[in-house]
């Protein structure tokens, strides 16, 4: 398992980190999708350890994933007159 070291890794995961909070998903949700606990997620997301490559992609699927998902679900919503 190789680990990333260098700053873009850092700033790839503080920018996740960022558009998971604007886009209110949880790192609960986040975690199970991407196959890594909630703690390990969170140590990453505050630099405690660095991702390996294999994380990264997996953790930005996910996030983009869930993005997604809560995009369609607030169109479906909007479209039948749903608050949310």
């Amino acid at each position: 398992m190789s680990t990333l070291h260098d700053e873009s890794t850092s700033q790839s995961i503080t920018e996740l980190r960022r558009l998971r909070l604007a886009s209110e998903i949880t790192s609960r949700a986040v975690a199970a999708r991407a196959g890594v606990s909630t703690g390990r997620l969170s140590e990453l997301e505050r630099g405690v350890v660095e991702a390996t490559g294999g994380e990264l992609a997996r953790i930005s699927r996910a996030l983009h994933e869930l993005i997604l998902a809560q995009a369609a679900v607030k169109q479906v919503a909007n479209e039948v007159g749903w608050p949310l």
